[in-house]
């Protein structure tokens, strides 16, 4: 008797341990395991860009850019955690926020840094599930100058500051200049002023300030040098102008 109240204590212990042992292998089983988090960040800028131009659009200063943060899960229950360089923004983030916009406030030739954190929320702790970085750099307006119509197709750039076009003798030419990049919300924000060989000149159509006429006469001497200024000025914000010169020599 006294030997079998210690063995069957014994066999209750082994018996409770391992039931223990089962139930924790059957939770682990069945807990599901949570897929690989891919992540990553995509942006897009309201800087103008022509209506038929087929590539990205890129911040200048004070234009809005947006960034959208790409998870290949459902994001409602997951919280965004979104940092603008140095500083976290927490009024932009939260559950659910994916996406995230800011005024680019950084001089041409910098860039900004966005930073997002993607976790599940939990009742202390968060856990971090992924993280992404982007670099978006601010750049200047530009002007691009083509000698073709480019409403009806989309020509090689004709002409930038220091390039010398060479022009026949007797020949009408036609320059059209196209913004790119500018804070505006239409094209007749811009304001045109083209200058022949450093004098304001009035050859351009009123209608379409953004063409330049130029006639050469069929006696101008072979080798006349001339030069053409544009400057482009955003008319809601002075600050935001572009200067473009470039030579033509008649042959």
């Amino acid at each position: 008797m006294t030997h079998s109240m210690p063995l069957k204590n014994f066999q209750l212990t082994l018996s409770i341990l391992i039931l223990i042992v089962v139930v924790a292998i059957a939770i682990s089983v069945a807990k599901p395991v949570r897929a690989e988090t891919t992540l990553s960040l995509t942006w897009s800028t309201s800087s103008f860009v022509p209506p038929n131009y087929q590539g990205k659009a890129l911040a200048t200063q004070n234009s809005r850019v947006y960034v959208s943060a790409l998870v290949n899960q459902e994001t409602k229950n997951l919280k965004f955690h979104w940092k603008l360089d140095d500083a976290w923004q927490n009024y932009s983030s939260g559950l659910g926020r994916q996406t995230f916009s800011f005024s680019a406030s950084q001089w041409p030739g910098y860039s900004h840094r966005i930073y997002v954190e993607v976790s599940v929320p939990g009742v202390e702790n968060d856990e971090i599930i992924a993280t992404a970085s982007i670099e978006i750099p601010v750049v200047n307006p530009e002007i691009h100058i083509y000698q073709t119509d480019p409403a009806k197709t989309w020509p090689d750039l004709f002409g930038e500051t220091g390039i010398t076009a060479r022009l026949l003798a007797g020949s009408s030419n036609r320059f059209f200049a196209l913004p790119f990049y500018f804070n505006i919300k239409k094209p007749t924000d811009l304001l045109y002023r083209w200058y022949l060989s450093g004098q304001d000149t009035d050859l351009s159509d009123a209608t379409k300030p953004q063409v330049f006429d130029l006639d050469i006469t069929p006696q101008t001497v072979s080798g006349v040098k001339r030069e053409i200024m544009l400057k482009c000025n955003n008319e809601v914000n002075p600050l935001e102008r572009v200067i473009l010169k470039f030579n033509v020599v008649v042959e």
